[in-house]
This record gives structure tokens, sequence and C-alpha cells, in this order.
């Protein structure tokens, strides 16, 4: 269950002077579930984030990263490494890429019914079963009977809550028949990413921040868009040249031993000069990343550390993570 008010969590991790980068700074494009955010951005365009509150703020939050794949690279950047901006582009575009559910019922439990994260506030239609003068179901109102929000569960997990409002119709209702149309995450293609890649032409102009390292966690182990990210990272908005951060296939049929990674680059044309190659993916407790989020976050740090010169090379250092701390990740992107 859901609560409405004010509420605070702590979070060791974070820290109160983010390292601001003059270089090092990420281009980053995959998925958010935007629909949840305060001010939501629009759908493939670049927008600037300085901070964890603004990210979330901007692009929404969910620890569902195989589903939105910005909130790995945000939590990453923002929470572990303290670093900061960013520059995202969100490719799931929730008046798109979206379906219809059906009514169905839900429990009510202290006045809240709980939905999962994908559905859509604002089209939700709600009904109590059989309490109509002629025995039909009694359709609900928004801000009247109920108001909905995103928030966590008893779980921790990011969901949409329907509660009901004190003065409303249903107020002691036991159940709803809720429908609703619900974002597919899911529909984004590899096109989809690599158009959004192909926005860092507009970068400049969007944000008026140039970034040097392009990066899609989730993605870019696929070839054709790691092919884009090359292409741009040779030439960001026609003008500088950066670093494409790509992912090794870590699945069934990708890399297993280290001892095939060289066999991997020469299949896949991963072998530019512009191209990083990382693996495997990595684990800090029961957060599972993809080694191009964390080594984004470690350039930025020892660039920062570097007064924005970028002469030292991250391999020099020790992640600030002990060794216990991680374990390799074989599961698929």
């Amino acid at each position: 269950m859901a609560t409405l008010g004010v509420h605070t969590y702590e979070q060791a991790t974070s820290v109160s002077t983010p390292n601001v980068a003059k270089v090092g700074i990420p281009f980053v494009v995959g998925t958010a579930p935007v629909h949840t955010a305060a001010k939501p951005a629009k759908a493939n365009v670049p927008v600037l984030a300085t901070s964890w509150e603004e990210a979330v703020e901007k692009l929404g939050f969910s620890y569902d990263w195989k589903k939105y794949t910005l909130c790995e690279f945000m939590y990453s950047h923002f929470q572990l490494f303290g670093c900061q901006p960013v520059i995202f582009c969100n490719v799931l575009d929730p008046a798109e890429m979206k379906e219809s559910v059906e009514p169905s019922a839900y429990l009510v439990t202290g006045r809240q019914a709980v939905l999962p994260l994908e559905a859509l506030a604002a089209s939700l239609t709600v009904a109590v079963k059989g309490t109509g003068e002629d025995g039909s179901d009694a359709a609900l109102k928004a801000g009247e009977d109920y108001s909905a929000f995103y928030g966590r569960d008893d779980s921790d997990a990011y969901v949409c809550v329907l509660e009901l409002l004190e003065d409303g119709a249903a107020y002691d209702a036991a159940s709803l028949t809720i429908g609703y149309d619900a974002v597919t995450p899911e529909s984004v293609t590899v096109a989809d990413v690599a158009e959004g890649v192909g926005q860092v032409d507009a970068v400049m102009t969007a944000v008026g921040v140039v970034p040097d390292l392009i990066c899609a966690p989730g993605w870019s182990h696929d070839t054709v868009v790691a092919a884009v990210m090359d292409t741009k990272a040779g030439a960001i908005s026609g003008l500088f040249k950066g670093k494409a951060l790509i992912d090794a296939d870590c699945g069934t049929n990708g890399v297993r031993e280290y001892s095939e990674l060289s066999g991997y680059k020469n299949k896949n044309s991963l072998v530019d000069e512009d191209q990083i190659l990382c693996w495997p993916q990595v684990r800090l407790g029961k957060y599972q990343f993809h080694l191009s989020t964390q080594l984004a976050g470690l350039m930025a740090s020892v660039d920062a550390a570097n007064r924005g010169v970028p002469y030292e090379s991250p391999s020099t250092r020790t992640s600030k993570w002990t060794p216990a701390s991680w374990r390799m990740g074989r599961r698929s992107t």
C-alpha cells in the first residue's frame, strides 16, 4: 500500500556535493517512465539533467532497468558516482507506445488500489460493480471520487496508485473495476534507439552542452546501435570527437568468457578507435549494471578530479567499490 504525504528515504550512497564534469559528459539514449514524471521531457529530444532530483522530475524513475534503461544510468551516475551533468534522450513515447488494458477487478486496501507503473493515470476508467440504480456498474470521477498518483508500494517497487477520496461516492468500496491504457516499453525497437543516438547532432542547440561520451546501456550490444554510436562519436554535432561506450552481449549467444572477447570484437567490427568495448556486467548488492554505465561514471569522476583535463585513463584507477562488493553478471542485456 502506498501513502500520501511527505516521506524521506535514507540513501547511503548519495553525496551532498556533486562532481561537475567539464569533460566526460555522457549522452545517454534509452527508455524512461516519463509518463510518471512531474515535468515530463518530450520523447526523442535531448534533455539536460544536473542532479538526481532534476532527472527524476523530467524522466521519472523505476528500478525495473530492463524496461527503463535510462534509470540504471541515472542511479549510477548521480547516486553512486555523484557526477553531473548528463544529457538523456528518452525514445519511449507514451502517446504512441501504449496499449489498452480491459477493465478488471482490483482489491482496495486502505482506500487504495495498486496498478502497474505502466498504467497511464489520465486514462483510468473506474467503476464500482453493481452499484448503479439499475444494477449496472457505477462510474467514478477523477478528482471527485478518486485521485491517481505514482509512488512506491510495500515492496519499494514503483507503481500507479488509485486512492479513494473521503468525500467521494465510493470511499468504503472493497473492490473496483479499473481499465486503463498502459505504456509499452517493450515496443521500442532498435531503429528507435538508433534514431535517438542520432539526436546527438541536436544536443548543442537543445541544451547548450557538448557531450563526449555516447552510451545506450541495454541497447549498445546490438550491432546496428553500436555502429550508429561509433559514427556519431567520430564527429559529435559535426565538430567534436567523442567515445562510444559499447557493451558486449552477455547473453546465451554472447561473450561468456574473457577469452572470447577478441573474436567477438573482430566478428562485430568493434575495432574503431572511437569505440570502447565493455564486458562483463557487474553487480553491487541487488543492483546489476552494464559496465558501460559504470565506466561513464568513473571517467567523469576521474576527469573532474583532474580539473576537467582528460589526461588520465580511468584504467589506472580502481573503482571506489571494494572488489568484494562486485560480482560478474552474466544475465542477458
